[in-house]
């Protein structure tokens, strides 16, 4: 390549020894060409008798014999001429999209070829994507990652075809690892991690949007989504809970896109239903006799599909209609709810995907409101029967009946919701009253339920504070543990003091420094 070079005023010579280049493939390699034709057109067309070395080598790039070497070499001069703005640029690159067209062109799957690939994509018409992007998947390797990305921020159509394609590979990866029973291969992992990023952030976030369909950008974020469901066993061994940086940033452009100002009417809850019913039918596993989902069991890979469902629809859910939301959504966080299982991660985003949905039930979500008063019983339930030993922390409890309970206050104004905020502190004042004696790890678990106890100050609606009051008054008052009342006593003035809003203030505080003042006295009693 240096003798290339070193020729200074001869153009027909430099033409003769690039034909040699060209036509004799273990002369260099492609990749070695594109490098080559860079070095040729910042040398070589920009001097002295940069014309006519330039018309000479177009000549022989269109003469040779071995179109895809060709190719490798005219790109990288063409790539070169487009960054210097050169006049010749147009030319070169209309000779590089003929080479292209040729036949054979696409005959290379080496890895040197698919890095040339990468370079020339958006500088070249691919007139074969769908031969392109086969060969980049089949590779498994960095340069096939790097075209099906190049490929991924040009056309829609293009990007259609790689999103495919690379749905296509995820899902392949899903089912040998099931097979298997092995974890998801990492090369394979990392092909679908980048050029899923790569169209996220094409089609969904920046302006490549704009003039595409909308059914067609769900159509994308559908098949983005479930490719990373698929790899998502391979994603926890390379970048563990957190996931990868391409991952996450991913995860962040699908989350972004659904959660737009004004979402297109019905896509959202029409790409849910696609993946429960047609793309992922394990979401969708009922218990026959219990009536709630019960786990699957279909393999690790697969449960760790069903992770990234359990945490996708968390940060989603709001936007899903209320009836989506009750015959799919809440069945699924019910089968990883109920039970620990030996599965904490699943078991946590289950409990935050139903928060999530106890969150969105507001006066403005009236359809949703009705939905968590049928979820807020079983819910509190569950919460209460989990406590202490299997898996629910009296921090845990105290954020999840919070949350259940507001939903109702806040979200409802029927009697209906009334009676069952009540109905649900009594479930909650039963479970105190079943850590009584002296016992200590039973006077621990009392003082941290009367602790959720006194936290319902601030969320219950306002006619049931008098009730819950009286119920507060008659434990403290029979307690004969000084310590415990006044832990209740600091923790009652904390709630009033810093959470009630300002118009239940100065009942409850009227209230709470009459208790403050009965516990002082008997705790002056014992002294």
């Amino acid at each position: 390549m240096d003798r290339v070079l070193s020729i200074a005023t001869l153009p027909n010579l430099v033409a003769e020894v690039v034909r040699d280049f060209i036509e004799q493939p273990n002369s260099s390699s492609p990749y070695a060409l594109f490098s080559l034709g860079r070095q040729i057109a910042t040398v070589r067309l920009t001097s002295q008798n940069g014309h006519e070395t330039s018309r000479v080598l177009q000549q022989v790039a269109l003469d040779a014999t071995n179109t895809g070497r060709a190719l490798a070499l005219t790109g990288g001069i063409a790539l070169v001429l487009k960054e210097l703005k050169q006049s010749d640029y147009m030319k070169w690159q209309s000779i590089c999209d003929r080479l292209a067209a040729q036949p054979g062109t696409f005959g290379y799957a080496d890895r040197e070829m698919l890095q040339v690939w990468a370079e020339l994509i958006g500088t070249v018409s691919v007139p074969h994507v769908s031969a392109l992007v086969d060969e980049a998947v089949a590779s498994g390797n960095e340069s096939g990652a790097r075209v099906l990305e190049a490929l991924a921020r040009t056309s829609y159509a293009d990007a259609r075809l790689v999103a495919t394609s690379m749905h296509a590979l995820a899902v392949s990866v899903l089912n040998a690892a099931e097979l298997r029973h092995s974890n998801v291969d990492e090369k394979s992992t990392s092909v679908v991690l980048h050029t899923a990023e790569a169209l996220a952030q094409r089609f969904l976030i920046d302006d490549a949007y704009v003039g595409v369909a909308q059914s067609d950008l769900w159509s994308l974020w559908l098949l983005v989504a479930d490719s990373l469901a698929c790899v998502h066993s391979g994603t926890l061994g390379i970048g563990g809970r957190a996931g990868t940086p391409s991952f996450r940033s991913t995860c962040s452009f699908l989350v972004g896109f659904a959660m737009r100002p004004s979402p297109a009417a019905g896509l959202l809850d029409a790409s849910v239903r696609q993946l429960f019913a047609v793309l992922q039918p394990c979401l969708r596993f009922l218990g026959a006799s219990s009536g709630l989902a019960q786990r699957a069991t279909v393999g690790n890979a697969r449960e760790c599909t069903v992770l990234f469902y359990l945490d996708l629809l968390e940060h989603v859910v709001s936007r899903l209609q209320p009836h989506l939301v009750k015959s799919v959504v809440i069945p699924l966080a019910a089968r990883y709810a109920e039970a620990l299982n030996n599965m904490p991660e699943w078991y946590e985003s289950a409990h935050a995907l139903i928060l999530a949905i106890l969150e969105s039930a507001t006066t403005a979500n009236r359809e949703m409101c009705s939905v968590t008063m049928e979820l807020v019983p079983w819910y509190t339930q569950v919460l209460l029967d989990q406590f202490p030993s299997d898996g629910i922390s009296a921090d845990l409890l105290q954020i999840a009946l919070t949350a259940a309970i507001q939903s109702l206050a806040n979200g409802h104004s029927s009697r209906l919701a009334t009676a069952l905020a009540w109905d649900c502190t009594k479930r909650l004042l039963k479970r105190v009253d079943d850590f009584q004696g002296t016992n200590a790890v039973h006077n621990a678990r009392r003082r941290e339920l009367l602790a959720v106890v006194a936290e319902q100050l601030a969320s219950l609606p306002p006619e049931l504070l008098p009730a819950l009051m009286q119920e507060i008054d008659l434990r403290v008052d029979a307690d004969s543990d000084w310590a415990l009342k006044k832990h209740i006593v600091d923790t009652v003035q904390q709630v009033v003091l810093d959470k009630a809003d300002l118009s239940r203030k100065p009942a409850l505080s009227a209230w709470a420094w009459q208790l403050r003042a009965r516990v002082n006295r008997f705790i002056e009693s014992k002294l």
